[in-house]
């Protein structure tokens, strides 16, 4: 009887293990298709990529620094003139503030 349980979960796992084999190959072979043109010809230049990836964000890096300058300096106009915030700037901040502390 045990025999019988054990040879039909066998039965399933063999009948699932195939459905997700199929499927996981259908969605691999579609998915390197459409992305053909990303996958590189050569491969020796696969070990110049990590170097590329970090120098061309590091380059990006005085961008945002005056970007971040930029924005640091309207909100200190905006603290030095506390007085004028509305209540909802103020509550606004003062939000913020508690959840960055």
């Amino acid at each position: 009887m045990a025999a019988q349980y054990v040879n039909k979960a066998k039965s399933l796992a063999c009948l699932a293990h195939r459905t997700a084999n199929k499927g996981l190959g259908d969605t691999y072979t579609k998915l390197m298709n459409e992305n053909a043109k990303h996958v590189l010809k050569d491969t020796s230049a696969l070990k110049d990529m990590p170097k590329q990836y970090v120098f061309t964000h590091l380059a990006q890096f005085p961008k945002y620094v005056a970007e971040a300058s930029s924005e640091a300096s309207a909100l200190r106009g905006k603290v030095q003139n506390w007085r004028n915030l509305t209540v909802k700037e103020a509550s606004t901040g003062l939000i913020f503030g508690a959840e960055v502390f």
